[in-house]
């Protein structure tokens, strides 16, 4: 990977400078990473690395059409470090107002949130002038990763019960290990109400598009496994009345599973559309 040489008071040298000076130092903050100044610098470099390689140059009109997150720092420093000219658009843009704000800006590059996707497809026919689009990497969910962790917790520790009788030592903890298993399953039913006021919050308050996004992937495996280790625990327990939940549960997960799956498809089908539309107009 080159060096991607930058003026020193442009955007991209005060980063370098400041990552020569300060690299160890936390730069970025966000919800389950963080980045130093070193390691800002660096995905600067490489993203512009990847955009050269693209064609972008000095002056050079790069759009990026993003939500907040590594991904969008990433585009917005890269295209500072080639030189090119930033264009913003704004999220809810869609339609007339995203094909004149492509088009005035002569945009030959976006990088863009694959959520947004859809929306540069319904306009890309009247923007002759723009040749690549890059997707961001989303962002991943960290309660979702935890509420994975003690579902696979709950899901241990209720198999650990459940053969306790073939191994003296483990009848010994049974307190123990029941106790545990019990706080890791409620934890893990803490975070499902929590996950819902998430969800509104997204989709209801900020009104994020509802459309496909790999990170979506990520609830249907938290889904199953909520839904298995409260049947183990169940068993284990001999606490029949939660019987229920493993069956809705593993219904959720097949629900999300389908509609993931649909939505991966549609937008295979789009990037197809939008790289024959690409390759007509060269």
């Amino acid at each position: 990977m080159s060096d991607v040489k930058c003026e020193a008071f442009t955007l991209g040298g005060l980063l370098r400078a400041a990552a020569e000076r300060h690299g160890a130092r936390t730069f970025l903050e966000f919800p389950d990473s963080t980045q130093t100044y070193a390691e800002a610098d660096a995905r600067a470099n490489r993203t512009a690395n990847g955009l050269v390689s693209l064609g972008a140059a000095k002056d050079s009109k790069i759009a990026i059409m993003a939500m907040n997150g590594p991904g969008f720092i990433d585009a917005w420093l890269g295209a500072a470090r080639t030189g090119a000219v930033y264009v913003p658009i704004n999220t809810d843009y869609k339609g007339d107002i995203l094909r004149y704000q492509l088009g005035k800006a002569d945009v030959s590059h976006i990088v863009i949130d694959p959520a947004f996707l859809e929306r540069l497809e319904a306009v890309s026919a009247d923007l002759p002038r723009l040749r690549h689009v890059i997707l961001t990497t989303p962002m991943p969910g960290a309660p979702r990763s935890l509420g994975t962790g003690v579902a696979i917790s709950t899901l241990a520790g209720s198999l650990l019960v459940l053969n306790a009788s073939e191994a003296p030592f483990l009848h010994s903890l049974l307190p123990f290990l029941k106790g545990f298993t019990v706080f890791y399953w409620a934890t893990a039913t803490w975070w499902v109400p929590m996950l819902v006021l998430l969800g509104i919050w997204r989709y209801f308050w900020k009104r994020f598009p509802f459309q496909y996004d790999t990170s979506y992937w990520g609830a249907v495996f938290p889904l199953g496994m909520y839904a298995l280790s409260t049947q183990e625990m169940a068993r284990a327990l001999a606490l029949d009345f939660l019987d229920w939940i493993p069956r809705a549960f593993l219904i959720a997960a097949l629900l999300a599973w389908t509609l993931t799956f649909v939505g991966l498809l549609r937008r295979i089908a789009a990037l197809g559309k939008h790289c024959l539309r690409l390759q007509r107009q060269v």
